[in-house]
């Protein structure tokens, strides 16, 4: 794992110091996917920022949560808001497949390609 880590993420490890445990499974599942180190990051940066905001790990929030979560990055109006929209969704996907989540707990939504 690289050593300089997005400042979001280093929060997450002080107020949650579990977090590296997600940190770790998600790094070990993203070299054996073959996932891009920046998509990693990205998708890291994103689940750090659900923990944060609800003081706990991606697997113990619940669909509200969540759900409450991906509105807000929707509903923000900033700039990036869709493409941090697709990364969350993207992020929890990827880390519900790395904690051999068979059982899908919430139902995430689809993210639809843009219309040209």
């Amino acid at each position: 794992m690289n050593q300089i880590l997005h400042p979001v993420i280093e929060i997450a490890l002080m107020k949650l110091p579990e977090f590296k445990k997600c940190i770790t499974l998600m790094d070990e599942h993203s070299r054996i996917s073959g996932l891009s180190r920046r998509t990693f990051k990205s998708y890291t940066r994103k689940l750090a920022q659900l923990s944060l905001k609800y003081n706990k790990l991606p697997e113990f929030c619940s669909v509200e949560d969540v759900n409450t979560y991906l509105a807000g990055l929707v509903t923000n109006g900033r700039p990036h808001s869709e493409s941090d929209f697709k990364l969350a969704v993207g992020g929890l996907r990827f880390y519900r497949r790395a904690l051999g989540e068979t059982e899908v707990r919430y139902k995430l939504p689809k993210i639809r390609g843009e219309k040209r």
